[in-house]
């Protein structure tokens, strides 16, 4: 019996409509999978993940109905907000008000600049959740993005840290344009803050690591901002000062200190696979690649020889095998080191040859395997959960911001009620010192006469000590009538 027949309409990237009859053929979740039905011969599809609706932009846009945002003027108030920050009087609140109320991208230089200076205050500390969201779709939805990763990657003079739901948007964002790399560097960014939690962000970092790895854009890794190379000059005597930001310390936490692209997506994939797919093979084998990326040989050897002793309950793909022994033969000849090479590369030819004689070397492929765990209509149903804890989020933020917006005012009106109480106080006691002058004037000349005498008494103990001539004394005794 021939396979039933459907006529599917597609779109090219170039924005072409194609209309082609192909059998209906259905992947193992139930779907049309179009890629098997079709022969392309050439034709692609732009891969999407997320859907319209994870953005919540509706839901988003009614913020700014909000009477905390609506009357704000954005110039005059950036000119004020940035005022307040060079005084180290600016708030969370005002900092969040503007980040939410940016729509225009001429905006977004202000609000780079408070972002910066805000940073620098004490009040960097109170930095609402809601900004950090605010300022990742401000730049997003400007169309701003490389612009945006400068910021989040400069988390020092900036502060700006995504949460779940913003960088499952950016890095859809960088996927959907087909800049793997950027992809990859929202992925790295969550593992700096070793931050997988959400079970749709793992899958999309986990996509965008992998095809950064099959993607390589083969761009030079940018050297560290704090690293300063001091040029070579003939005359051994001359003295070559440079000015730099700060000095870094010596030691080196192989974490925030990493700057290598390689070295990120190593670790990144390593944590990804080791504890957040543990338990399959897609987990294992990302795992092994990992640590070679992450050039800790030692560690995936141990990892292999654990799988190799539980037999063929722990598979791993072979394509991870040969993988990890391209990093291994990249591996330099340390001769301060404890094991040489050859001794781990004979340790992985043995270990990857225990493992293929027990039939856990299995030759599936890691990019359809990858593609099946990050499949659209799994993430789909992943999306609702996310979509309600947005839109739940949204109602908090705005009923947050104006409990801390009514605290400030509050606040602010209760030091000017102390300054104007304290102005009264001191108005009141020099009028009260003038009208009871007279009814004092005995106990203030007691007061003046104890005064004057206890300046006498200074005066001369200090010219006794330089000067014994009674021409001084009588000098003091003059400066005492006075």
């Amino acid at each position: 019996m021939a396979a039933p027949r459907t006529r599917v309409t597609l779109r090219t990237l170039s924005g072409i409509y194609v209309k082609r009859y192909s059998p209906l053929n259905l992947n193992h979740h139930g779907t049309l999978c179009i890629s098997a039905a079709l022969p392309w011969h050439g034709l692609q599809l732009r891969r999407t993940f997320l859907s319209a609706a994870y953005s919540c932009s509706d839901t988003w846009r009614r913020r700014l109905d909000s009477p905390v945002l609506k009357h704000v003027k954005m110039d005059q108030f950036a000119i004020e907000v940035l005022n307040n920050c060079s005084k180290a009087q600016a708030t969370a609140v005002d900092v969040d008000i503007f980040a939410c109320n940016v729509q225009e991208p001429m905006h977004l230089t202000d609000l780079e600049n408070i972002l910066f200076k805000f940073r620098a205050t004490p009040n960097t500390t109170d930095t609402l959740d809601s900004t950090h969201y605010a300022v990742v779709r401000a730049f997003l939805e400007c169309g701003q993005r490389h612009r945006l990763m400068e910021i989040l990657q400069n988390r020092l003079h900036y502060g700006i840290f995504p949460d779940h739901y913003s960088s499952n948007m950016l890095i859809d964002s960088f996927i959907k344009d087909k800049d793997y790399r950027g992809a990859a560097k929202v992925a790295i960014l969550m593992m700096l803050q070793e931050d997988f939690d959400n079970v749709l962000g793992k899958l999309l970092a986990l996509y965008a690591c992998h095809m950064d790895l099959n993607h390589p854009l083969g761009v030079a890794v940018p050297a560290a901002e704090n690293e300063v190379e001091t040029p070579v000059t003939d005359n051994d005597d001359e003295v070559v000062i440079k000015r730099v930001h700060w000095i870094k310390n010596k030691f080196f936490d192989d974490h925030f200190d990493l700057v290598d692209h390689e070295l990120l997506l190593g670790k990144t994939l390593a944590m990804l696979g080791g504890r957040y797919f543990s338990d399959t093979l897609l987990g294992r084998s990302y795992e092994l690649i990992g640590w070679g990326l992450y050039r800790k040989w030692a560690i995936g050897i141990e990892r292999l020889e654990k799988w190799a002793g539980s037999g063929s309950d722990d598979s791993i793909a072979d394509e991870a095998l040969d993988k990890f022994k391209c990093s291994l033969e990249s591996m330099e000849e340390d001769k301060d080191g404890d094991v040489a090479k050859s001794d781990f590369v004979e340790k992985f030819e043995r270990l990857s040859q225990k493992l293929k004689s027990s039939g856990a070397a299995d030759k599936i492929n890691l990019n359809e395997l990858v593609l099946q765990e990050a499949d659209e209509a799994i993430l789909h149903q992943l999306e609702h959960d996310d979509i309600a804890a947005q839109q739940t989020l949204f109602s908090s933020w705005e009923e947050e911001r104006k409990s801390k917006l009514d605290a400030h005012i509050q606040e602010y009106m209760r030091q000017e009620r102390i300054k104007s109480l304290r102005k009264k106080t001191e108005y009141l006691y020099k009028r009260e010192e003038l009208i009871t002058f007279f009814d004092k004037e005995d106990k203030i000349k007691i007061v003046l006469d104890e005064e004057r005498q206890r300046v006498d008494k200074q005066l001369r103990h200090r010219f006794q000590k330089k000067h014994t001539e009674t021409s001084d004394y009588d000098l003091v005794e003059k400066v005492g009538k006075i």
